[in-house]
């Protein structure tokens, strides 16, 4: 069987004798196969008077229906009947590796490509079991001619991903530019060798191979994302925006340049920048929720707060339940002067929210501005209850004394020295107390 083209019987007669074979009346092969053979469905599958065709169909059928073993019996039986076919042989080989009987699927492949030397998938198929086998010098001897070079394209590239696999990049970079002298018009082995280049810590040159590839195709926005990568991967933010920039001239709607160049400018503690790229977003995405929180952050952390409740409260009709963000909407609300919304949104956070003190405290703070002491002292006690902390607790002592309490004020700042009598702060609180009191 010396026929390419897997299937196309070498006679017409075998054609015919294939055909008569599977004609109805007789074993079909889908009666043969429509379950898991047993031994009787074997006994109908073997057919001596048959042409290897047959049997390649019979093992197809097997592979299909997720049969190794059984596909592997039937390549055996055709290449019984044809020894000197190097497709059987590969076939064979292909269908044993599946099966993990590497050592006779190499076997195999060998044959195969002895038969049929330039036979690209054979050469192929013994380079990748002499890798899988951990036999690396073996693979590349496969793929290399005589002089030392690439048998062809394919060959280099399994060889690149080969030395790549086994620390050896520089002779990575040696194959990939023999890939690019074959073809110099094929940015992706402009790409391929960048990346060798990279992997043998040459950034610089790597760069200039992009560079040189956006010379072949300068509207790809797959090369000019690798390009600000490699910047940014090297620490040159710059650089790095600068390609952000002259992408967005040609691609002025890429979100992932645009959402690239806001990580950039946020970086590089450009925030006005990154606030005018993620309106940019925000404008020609509208639908995108990420960048109009990362919008919301950075104008409270800029003390826009008007201009944070407004993203804090589109993001929270998407998400009512991430109580960060409603934590955050509620103090932009308050450093907006808007106390009363602020409360209101702190009191729908459940107590399960893990920084529900620190909730508790910042609506004190919210009572305590309004001049309503007492319920600021009721939130603080509530706090101290289960997180002593003795900032907490001279600030309730200094609500006490906003009430008019200084005996209660006094007897609290008291039983905490009985504890601590050498605690400074406490000394001083109660110092401060009795001179507001007028006591000496």
């Amino acid at each position: 069987m010396s026929r390419r083209d897997i299937g196309v019987p070498r006679s017409l007669a075998a054609f015919l004798l294939a055909s008569a074979l599977l004609a109805p009346g007789c074993a079909s092969l889908p009666d043969a196969f429509s379950r898991t053979p047993g031994i009787e469905d074997l006994g109908r599958e073997i057919r001596p008077e048959a042409p290897p065709e047959y049997d390649v169909l019979v093992a197809r059928q097997h592979q299909t229906e997720g049969r190794p073993v059984a596909a592997v019996a039937a390549y055996r039986r055709a290449l019984a009947k044809d020894a000197v076919s190097g497709y059987l042989h590969l076939a064979l080989a292909e269908a044993l590796a599946r099966t993990q009987r590497l050592d006779e699927a190499l076997a195999h492949a060998q044959l195969a490509l002895e038969m049929e030397p330039e036979r690209r998938e054979a050469r192929a198929l013994v380079a990748q079991l002499h890798r899988i086998r951990g036999e690396p010098e073996a693979a590349a001897s496969v793929l290399l001619d005589a002089e030392g070079a690439p048998q062809d394209v394919e060959a280099a590239f399994q060889l690149y991903h080969l030395y790549l696999e086994t620390a050896r990049a520089e002779s990575a970079v040696e194959v990939a530019r023999w890939m690019l002298r074959q073809e110099p018009e094929d940015t992706r082995v402009h790409v391929t060798l960048a990346s060798a280049l990279e992997r043998a810590g040459r950034p610089l040159e790597a760069e200039a191979v992009i560079e040189a590839a956006l010379l072949v195709e300068p509207d790809s926005l797959r090369l000019r994302t690798l390009l600000a990568r490699s910047k940014r991967h090297r620490g040159d933010r710059e650089g790095e925006i600068l390609v952000y920039e002259e992408t967005l001239s040609q691609f002025p709607d890429s979100y992932e340049t645009l959402e690239s160049l806001a990580d950039a400018q946020i970086a590089e503690e450009d925030y006005e920048g990154a606030i005018w790229t993620l309106t940019r977003i925000e404008e020609r995405f509208p639908l995108d929720l990420s960048s109009t929180l990362r919008l919301a952050f950075l104008f409270f952390d800029a003390k826009r707060y008007d201009e944070a409740v407004d993203r804090f409260s589109q993001a929270l009709a998407e998400k009512p339940d991430e109580y960060e963000i409603v934590s955050y909407y509620a103090n932009a609300l308050a450093r907006s002067e808007r106390n009363d919304e602020a409360l209101a949104v702190f009191q729908q956070i459940p107590a399960s929210y893990e920084h529900y003190a620190d909730v508790r405290i910042q609506m004190a703070a919210l009572y305590e501005n309004a001049g309503d002491y007492a319920q600021a002292l009721r939130e603080i006690d509530e706090v101290l209850v289960f997180r002593p902390d003795r900032r907490l607790q001279l600030y309730a002592a200094t609500l006490r004394v906003k009430l008019g309490d200084f005996d209660g004020a006094v007897d609290f700042l008291q039983g905490l020295l009985a504890d601590r009598p050498e605690d400074d702060e406490i000394l001083y609180g109660l110092g401060v107390i009795h001179s507001e009191n007028g006591q000496p």
